[in-house]
């Protein structure tokens, strides 16, 4: 006889464990939570970076503007190059004012006053106000009159530009009675109404 056994296996359920459920919902719920902050600090932090590079750029472009302000400032003052370097006839046009300042229009015989330059070794100029005021604009030659030893020599009146120029004879003269360079000497019209060839007197003045 033979005998059949049947083996029957029931499967149970774990009981349920409402604890851990609990905290297994707190843990979801917990890193959602996380996951929510972070969200929002990768969310504000491109904001807050964008605000630092627009407020960081902002100071920069004020310090390069300010820079280039001074940098301005620096070379308008002539710059260095612009300041302290001026072109030749600007050089020439400041000497000139200062060289003729004193300049008497008024006198009986009009005059002018001059230190000699290096310059003036072959010519010298004549101020533009005194000759026009005189008529030495419009003359070819003049006579000029050492008041030392009475030494006469013709001159050549050229005009050059805006300038008018006592050229050939002046090196002569200048030689002929030892004016040298750091001379001061006035140049007197004798003869201011007369039609005839106009008289220079020359003087050398005493340095002071």
């Amino acid at each position: 006889m033979i005998f059949s056994q049947t083996t029957s296996c029931r499967i149970v359920s774990p009981p349920t464990n409402k604890t851990a459920k609990a905290d297994h919902d707190s843990f979801t719920s917990s890193s959602d939570d996380d996951d929510d902050d972070d969200d929002e600090k990768i969310i504000k932090a491109p904001r807050e970076s964008r605000k630092s590079k627009r407020k960081s750029s902002c100071n920069y472009a004020h310090a390069s503007g300010s820079g280039s302000s001074k940098r301005s400032k620096l070379a308008s003052g002539k710059g260095i190059q612009v300041k302290t370097e001026s072109t030749e006839s600007e050089m020439e046009e400041g000497f000139q004012k200062k060289r003729f300042s004193n300049v008497n229009l008024t006198a009986k015989f009009p005059y002018f006053e001059i230190v000699v330059k290096k310059s003036h070794k072959d010519s010298i100029f004549v101020p533009m106000g005194f000759a026009r005021e005189t008529g030495i604009i419009h003359e070819k030659v003049i006579k000029m009159m050492s008041s030392e030893n009475r030494s006469r020599e013709k001159v050549e009146i050229h005009r050059v530009n805006n300038r008018v120029l006592m050229v050939k004879g002046w090196g002569g003269f200048r030689s002929a009675n030892n004016i040298k360079v750091g001379d001061k000497c006035s140049f007197t019209l004798l003869n201011p109404n007369s039609h005839g060839t106009m008289r220079l007197l020359v003087k050398k003045l005493p340095k002071c």
